[in-house]
C-alpha cells in the first residue's frame, strides 16, 4: 500500500531556545509526575512521541544515564495501538541523557512501583 502526505498538512513549528527554557523550567516543578516524566523525556531526548510511549524500564540504564529506543507505538484507526519497530533503521539508538531526566524517571518509577503495589498488576 502506498501513502502520500496530506498536502493541506501544516508544518510543525518547533520551540525556539527561549520557549524551550520556559517550558523546561515549568516542568521542573510540575506536580503530576506522569505528565512531567513524559514531557521532560520528549523535550530532552528528541525522541518521537511513539518512541517515548514505547519505552520500557529495561530500555533505561539509570547507572549510565542512557536510554535506548527499541520500539515505537503507533495509533491506527482500524487497529488501535500497535507496537512496532521504529520509523527507520537509524531510529534504533541509545543516547546519553541529562541527570535531571534520570532523576525524574526514577521518581516516576518509584511512583509507578508504589501504585502497582497498592493496586496489583492491573496498571
Amino acid at each position: 500500500m502506498f501513502y502520500t502526505r496530506d498536502k493541506n498538512r501544516k508544518e510543525i513549528e518547533a520551540m525556539d531556545e527561549e520557549q524551550a527554557k520556559i517550558f523546561f523550567n515549568t516542568l521542573i516543578t510540575w506536580p503530576n509526575i506522569k505528565e512531567k516524566a513524559l514531557l521532560i523525556t520528549l523535550l530532552l531526548t528528541g525522541f518521537r512521541k511513539g518512541e517515548v510511549i514505547g519505552l520500557k524500564w529495561d530500555d533505561i540504564d539509570f547507572n549510565k544515564a542512557k536510554i535506548s529506543v527499541n520500539r515505537s507505538v503507533g495509533n491506527y484507526a482500524k487497529y488501535g495501538l500497535i507496537i512496532k519497530e521504529p520509523k527507520t533503521e537509524k531510529s534504533l539508538r541509545t543516547i546519553i541523557v541529562p541527570n535531571i531526566l534520570i532523576e525524574t524517571l526514577k521518581e516516576y518509577k518509584t511512583y509507578q512501583d508504589n501504585l502497582k503495589q497498592k493496586l496489583g498488576d492491573y496498571i
